[in-house]
Order: C-alpha cells, then structure tokens, then sequence
C-alpha cells in the first residue's frame, strides 16, 4: 500500500513547489514592467492572504473528495491524497516559517502530531478536515490582524461608511451597509479596503497582516483576494465583494 500511496504524496508536495515557483515568476514579471517597490521586489515574499485562500480551498476540495471516497466510492483516494499531502505540507511550512518566539512548542507539536499520524494510518477524513480548520484559523488570524495596522479614528471617521462601487463603468457613492454580494468595489491610492473580495481590475501594493505577526506590503493583481482593513498604498484597484 505505501507504494502506491507514496508516489502520490510526493506528486502533491511536488505542486507546491510548481506553485511557489509559478508565484515567483509571476513577480518576476510585474517588477519588470511596473515600478515597484523595493519591499515587493523580494522574491522570497510569500502574500499569505492568497496563499491562505488557495490553501483553504483546496484542503476544501480534499475533504469532500476524501469523504466521498469513503462513503462511495474508493478510487477517488487517488484524487485527495495528492491534495492532502500538497496541503500539508504548505502547512507545515508556515509553522516552520512563524517567527521563534512567536510559535506555542506545544501547538507545533500537536499540528505536526496529527498530519504525520493521520496520513501514515491513512486517515484521510480526519487529515481532510483537521488542514481545513488549520486553513480556516489562519484565514481568521489574517482577517482579524489588519485591525492592528488600522488607526481606530480613521474606522471611526464618516468617510470609511461610504465607499465607491462600479455601476455601469460609473463610480458612484454608497453607504457600506448598501454594498451587496457581487458589487464591484473601486480602491483608490492611500485607501483603507472596506470589505473582503477578489481584484478583478488594476494593481497595486497592498499593506496587510502576515501570519509571522507583522506587516507586509504585496502586490496584488487580477485574481487576487484582498481582506477588509488592508491599505493600498499604490495603485488602483477594483475588487468584487
């Protein structure tokens, strides 16, 4: 069995690195045709809002597809251990990549505990939807950290109610509670991001929290998701909510 199931792991961890790499070159390319700054231009700069996002997704598709096999039918183990292991392993590395101090030795150990066990006793499931939930708390930690980079009189300033959203490529005014799902959202040089959403027009540099506890400014582009509280620094950006 571990003959067949290890080929499989391997070819998951395998696209992580297709992706990091994919990432890079994707930089790469904008910090040649865009002037950018020097923070963004490090290649090694990870933007943990996408990388969460994708993350969270796919551990999604895993535990679906993981639960089926189960259920109905078996063969579909071919599908989500692939993705179990490219999901665990980008797991671990931002445990590894967290600051020292910053990491809970008994956390680490416990998060480690359960990916190893569950996948070498192959219980698929239970790795499935322990890596979601993972996923899930450092999507909240994301969210909840670009709170700490916002000054609180600015939320609490009457322009942060109103935002612009794009009707009929005509940028009108709106009171927050009036943005619906699907309304496209115009992000202007020095705002504060109101609302979580995917860019679908533009590019900018992007402050926001980071999973090792600090800022970091990124650049984001077409596909991108952006969390309520980041800053674009520069640029313009339209966002679907």
């Amino acid at each position: 069995m571990i003959n067949f199931i290890l080929p499989l792991m391997i070819g998951g961890i395998g696209g992580v690195f297709i992706r990091e790499h994919h990432q890079k070159n994707k930089l790469l390319f904008f910090s040649k045709t865009k002037k950018l700054s020097e923070q963004v231009k490090k290649l090694s700069k990870i933007d943990d809002v996408v990388e969460i996002k994708h993350y969270q997704t796919t551990s999604t598709v895993a535990l679906m597809t993981s639960i089926f096999a189960t259920l109905f039918y078996t063969p579909l183990y071919m599908l989500s251990i692939p993705l179990l292991s490219y999901d665990a392993y980008y797991l671990l590395k931002t445990i590894l990549r967290s600051e020292v101090h910053q990491r809970n030795p008994m956390l680490v150990l416990f998060e480690i505990s359960i990916i190893t066990t569950s996948l070498m006793m192959m219980k698929f499931v239970s790795c499935s939807l322990f890596l979601f939930i993972s996923f899930t708390i450092r999507k909240i930690i994301l969210q909840l950290g670009n709170l700490t980079l916002v000054d609180f009189p600015e939320i609490f300033n009457p322009k942060f109610a109103t935002v612009w959203v794009l009707h009929h490529n005509v940028e009108i005014e709106k009171n927050l509670n009036e943005v619906q799902k699907g309304d496209v959202l115009v992000i202007h040089d020095g705002e504060i991001i109101a609302l979580n959403g995917i860019v679908t027009k533009g590019s900018g540099e992007v402050e926001q929290y980071a999973l090792n506890g600090a800022s970091q400014i990124c650049l984001k582009n077409h596909g991108d998701w952006v969390f309520a509280f980041s800053r674009l620094h520069s640029g313009n950006l339209h966002i679907r909510y």
